[in-house]
């Protein structure tokens, strides 16, 4: 056998490599002819690609972190926290832009990496516990307290969420219907019957914090209590997404103390509803507030008086934050899509007709359209952008790695408007999408469609939500008509009109 047949029937010893870099940057051994000179003929061409298989074959290859803008830690979180805070849409518009649609970056002194595709947004929300766990900010997590569901892990969660589903059943809905029934009649009159114009945006969420108090403590609480607290709660809500430092005049600080005046009524209130539960049980019906003081979990354990005053707070703060926004939001969608009121109204003169004028649960169960158009606006006007995680381990997301404890923010507005069923005409508003041909709901929802968020942490109040959305829609097509100034009014930031949506309310 020639010296040059040996040389290529020698086997070639797998190359050990302990990274894809590495083995890239790596050169080729030369292969060599009987004289010596470098033999660069189709034989070494041959060579080099046998020498490829082989390191191939024995390589592993890790999952890469994502494009981003994480480069120095401490410079580059407070850049981005000043510039997430200042301009936030655009904060991720400039980063979907540059890095696609998913990206790392670092924002209020957290690793984070941004997420969209509903699939793995899903997916992740399910797997909260096992691969990923709630992780809200700093500045969150003081301020809505130690023992908020929010902020549970997950043994404290699984026993809150075992304890306060108790007041938020399909059964504890139907109690609180009166009560939500009585504000919002209240509240379309007063809208009515006001001499000046109203400003929506404070409106709706004023009426959506009437709702929760009313129903968590079942107290009507006089308008100057409501202002004082509803103004207590601004400035609360302001400091939520802050820098954490707790100096007087900050967002965070006035927040603090916002806090602390807060739960001095909330442990007021506490101590009148476990004076009112005797009267309340000869009466049969209660407030939340009552049901939780009775509420055990599976191992007969009850919510202590701290417990119970993070959880009204929480549940203050989320049942009319997000609920008075998005009844703002369907307001423009109303004056702009004339066809849309109209329809409204017809689905209401056909429920007279079935279950005469009294508007019950199950009448709220049988208005489709008016869910259709609730659905729409939480579609293409989500209030909620997206939710904090902190992955648990190293996870691989569509063949990238996530960290472990790096925070993960998974887009749930983005991945619902990504909904594949609705590409076509995603950024119309069309109540009908969510309809079938019979003008029944759909059969099937659409994958990627998570207003309420998904898995383990599903929104709580979820039930109570709708319900009354829906009640303050049904009296709106049912007797009265809003006329805004500007129904295509700016929206800062995607989340608060910038004149506050003004206009007035008319009896039909």
């Amino acid at each position: 056998m020639s010296a040059m047949s040996m040389a290529f029937e020698t086997p070639v010893q797998p190359l050990q490599f302990t990274s894809l870099r590495q083995f890239q940057r790596s050169p080729l051994p030369a292969t060599t002819t009987v004289s010596g000179r470098q033999d660069n003929c189709k034989h070494a061409t041959e060579r080099r690609m046998v020498c490829c298989r082989a390191a191939t074959s024995e390589l592993s290859v890790k999952p890469i972190v994502p494009q981003g803008d994480m480069d120095i830690p401490l410079i580059t979180s407070l850049m981005n926290t000043v510039e997430w805070l200042t301009d936030y849409n655009n904060f991720y518009e400039k980063r979907f832009a540059k890095f696609g649609p998913m990206f790392k970056t670092n924002v209020l002194f957290n690793p984070m990496v941004v997420v969209t595709d509903e699939t793995e947004v899903e997916r992740l929300l399910k797997a909260e516990h096992k691969l990923v766990e709630s992780a809200w900010p700093t500045s969150m997590r003081n301020l809505l307290g130690p023992n908020s569901i929010l902020t549970a892990g997950k043994k404290g969660h699984k026993q809150q969420r075992q304890i306060l589903s108790q007041a938020f059943t399909d059964a504890a809905m139907r109690e609180y219907l009166p009560t939500i029934m009585a504000v919002a009649t209240h509240t379309l009159e007063q809208w009515a019957d006001s001499t000046e114009p109203l400003q929506f945006y404070s409106a709706a969420r004023a009426f959506a914090f009437d709702i929760a108090a009313t129903v968590l403590t079942g107290v009507r609480f006089d308008g100057d209590r409501l202002t004082r607290m509803r103004e207590q709660f601004e400035v609360y809500s302001n400091g939520l997404f802050s820098v954490p430092i707790a100096i007087p005049g900050t967002p965070y600080g006035k927040a603090i103390n916002a806090r602390k005046i807060i739960l001095d009524d909330i442990e007021q209130l506490i101590l009148a509803a476990k004076e009112q539960n005797e009267s309340a049980h000869s009466s049969g019906r209660k407030n939340a507030m009552q049901m939780l003081l009775e509420a055990k979990d599976e191992d007969g354990a009850m919510l202590t008086m701290d417990q119970l005053k993070d959880q009204v707070l929480t549940q203050l703060f989320a049942g009319h934050e997000t609920t008075g926004a998005t009844l703002s939001r369907v307001l423009p969608e109303l004056q702009k899509n004339p066809e849309i009121l109209t329809q409204l109204r017809a689905e209401q003169d056909r429920v007279i007709n079935r279950h005469g004028d009294s508007i019950t649960y199950d009448v709220l169960e049988d208005m489709p359209y008016a869910d259709a158009i609730i659905k729409e606006v939480m579609r293409l006007h989500g209030i909620v952008d997206g939710v904090w995680r902190q992955a648990l381990e190293d996870i691989t997301v569509q063949g990238h790695s996530i960290r472990k404890g790096w925070t993960v923010q998974l887009m749930v507005k983005r991945a619902g408007l990504a909904v594949e069923d609705f590409k076509e005409d995603a950024t119309e508003f069309k109540p009908a999408r969510w309809l079938e041909s019979d003008g029944q709901p759909l059969k099937t929802s659409p994958r990627g469609f998570m207003p309420f968020g998904g898995g383990p942490r599903i929104c709580l109040g979820m039930l109570l939500a709708k319900m009354e959305m829906r009640a303050l829609l049904a009296l709106l097509a049912r007797g009265y008509c809003v006329e805004l100034d500007d129904p295509n009014e700016f929206w800062f930031q995607g989340f608060k009109p910038v004149n506050g949506l003004p206009g007035r309310v008319y009896k039909h």
